[in-house]
């Protein structure tokens, strides 16, 4: 059975428990896990590419763009974009569905650049706010796996269809 890919993104140390808890709910999950694999950048092996052609390469892959956001930014290239808001961008251009959590609710505690991209990503209407629980994820997955496809074509496996948004 063919599965569609599920790109996570986030700042990697300061999110990694939050990433291996969305990876690991799609995985052990006996229905979502018909529908996807999951990509996590920590998960690839050394390669002699560089990250950033790597990371996105696999969200041109992707049928489903995840992002978990907190406090930090992270790490930002000699332009001062982050990999996270990169990702997050490339995902918006080629029109992949994108599935926004953010950590915590207190924006005045966020580095202003990351304060700045989670209103960026909010006025995407994409946002949803971070909870311990995945069944908030689990739901948005499954309604993206069987919504019509509306517009463009299906980055799902044949007859699993989706929205675009």
């Amino acid at each position: 059975m063919t599965t569609a890919t599920l790109f996570i993104s986030s700042v990697q140390k300061k999110l990694a428990e939050e990433r291996r808890a969305v990876a690991e709910h799609v995985r052990r999950d006996p229905l979502l896990r018909q529908f996807f694999d999951v990509f996590l950048f920590e998960e690839l092996p050394a390669r002699d590419r560089r990250a950033d052609e790597i990371y996105l390469d696999k969200v041109d892959e992707a049928a489903v763009y995840v992002g978990i956001f907190g406090d930090e930014y992270g790490f930002e290239d000699k332009t001062g974009i982050s990999p996270t808001q990169r990702e997050f961008d490339r995902a918006t251009v080629r029109g992949i569905p994108r599935l926004i959590f953010v950590k915590g609710d207190n924006d005045a505690a966020r580095e202003p650049k990351m304060a700045a991209f989670v209103r960026k990503a909010a006025g995407s209407n994409d946002r949803a706010q971070m909870r311990r629980s995945t069944i908030s994820i689990r739901a948005r997955l499954l309604a993206l796996c069987h919504a019509p496809v509306t517009s463009g074509s299906s980055r799902f496996p044949s007859g699993r269809q989706r929205a675009m948004s």
